[in-house]
C-alpha cells in the first residue's frame, strides 16, 4: 500500500513539474516569438575620447575598457526556416560610443570554406527599429519582406557581407551596407551612413568595428538621440544567400552616461526576484504538504 501510494504521489509530481517545463527550440519561423522569452537589455558605454581606426581589431584603448568593465555580450543565432545551412553561429559584441558616434565590436568563428561563385557569400547585419509599434525578428514571408504584420512603421538595417572574390578582406575601412524596410517594403535609395573595418582570418573566424554617427539627417535612420532601449536584433550569413541566414530574438541597447554609472550600479545590486518562478515552486511545495498531510491521516485512520 504504501509502495503504491508513493509511486502515485511521484508520477503527479513530476507531471505537476513537466506542466510549467518548456523545451528550448531555435528560432522556427512559424510566429512571433517576443513572448516567449524576455528582452536581454544591454549597455553601450560611453567615453569621450574615443578615436577609432577601423581595422576589425579591437586594440583601441576604450574597447579593452570596455572589455575588462563588461565583457563580452554573446548573441546567439539559429537558423530560420528550411535553411539548410551551417550549425548556429555566436557572435561576440562590445558596444561604446562617444558625443558622436556609435561603435560595435563584434567577432564570430567561420571555419567554413566559402564555395566559388559570388552568389555565396558571409557577413552579418543588424535590424533597428525606428517606429515599428511590435518590433519582433519574426517575417511571415521571407521573400516579401515588410512591416504590416509588426503594425507599420520603419526599421533600419544595416551590416557588412562579404563574398569569395572580395578585395577589401583584411583590415580595410570600407562602407557598409545600409537599407530601411517598410510598411511597403524596402526603401531604394537611403543614403550609406555605416563604416566598417574587418579582419578576417581564413576559413577561421571574422571581427568588424562598426562606427555610425548617432544622428544623421536621414529620416531612413534610427536615431540614437533619447535615453530610451533601442530595439535590434542581428542575422549572420554563413555561405548563403536572401533568406538562408542565421537570426537572433530582439535585444535592447542603452547608452550610459557617466554620470548615470552611479545609478546604475544601485540598481544592478539590488536582488532580481522572478515571480513566476516562485509562485510555480510555492504551488509545488503547498500541494506536496497537501498530499504529506493527506497521506500521513489516511495512514492513522487506518491504524
Amino acid at each position: 500500500m504504501k509502495k503504491n501510494r508513493f509511486l502515485l504521489c511521484s508520477i503527479f509530481m513530476i507531471i505537476l513539474s513537466n506542466l510549467y517545463y518548456k523545451p528550448l527550440k531555435a528560432y522556427p519561423g512559424f510566429g512571433n516569438c517576443i513572448n516567449e522569452h524576455p528582452k536581454t537589455n544591454i549597455e553601450a558605454l560611453f567615453y569621450e575620447n574615443s578615436n577609432i581606426n577601423l581595422d576589425g581589431i579591437p586594440n583601441e584603448t576604450f574597447w579593452i575598457e570596455t572589455k575588462n568593465q563588461e565583457g563580452f555580450l554573446n548573441i546567439p543565432t539559429a537558423p530560420i526556416e528550411d535553411n539548410s545551412g551551417n550549425s548556429n553561429i555566436s557572435v561576440n559584441f562590445l558596444f561604446a560610443f562617444n558625443n558622436e558616434y556609435l561603435f560595435i565590436y563584434c567577432e564570430w568563428l567561420d571555419n567554413t570554406t566559402m564555395p566559388s561563385g559570388i552568389q555565396f557569400q558571409d557577413g552579418i547585419y543588424f535590424c533597428w527599429n525606428i517606429d515599428v509599434p511590435e518590433f519582433t525578428a519574426y517575417y511571415p514571408s521571407l521573400t516579401q519582406m515588410d512591416t504590416s504584420h509588426m503594425g507599420g512603421g520603419s526599421i533600419d538595417s544595416w551590416g557588412a557581407y562579404f563574398i569569395k572574390e572580395d578585395n577589401r578582406l583584411n583590415q580595410s575601412e570600407f562602407y557598409g551596407k545600409d537599407n530601411c524596410l517598410q510598411e511597403s517594403g524596402w526603401h531604394i535609395g537611403e543614403n550609406n551612413d555605416v563604416k566598417v573595418g574587418l579582419s578576417y582570418v581564413d576559413d577561421h573566424s571574422y571581427s568588424l568595428e562598426i562606427r555610425r554617427k548617432l544622428t544623421t539627417n536621414d529620416r531612413y535612420d534610427v536615431q540614437f538621440n533619447e535615453q530610451k532601449p533601442y530595439l535590434f536584433n542581428i542575422g549572420v550569413m554563413d555561405n548563403c544567400h536572401g533568406e538562408h541566414h542565421q537570426i537572433s530574438w530582439v535585444y535592447a541597447m542603452s547608452f550610459v552616461e557617466e554620470e548615470d554609472e552611479e545609478n546604475e550600479d544601485a540598481e544592478t545590486s539590488k536582488p532580481q526576484l522572478n515571480i513566476g518562478f516562485l509562485i510555480i515552486n510555492i504551488t509545488i511545495i503547498a500541494i506536496s504538504t497537501i498530499l504529506m498531510i493527506f497521506f500521513y491521516y489516511s495512514k492513522k485512520n487506518i491504524k
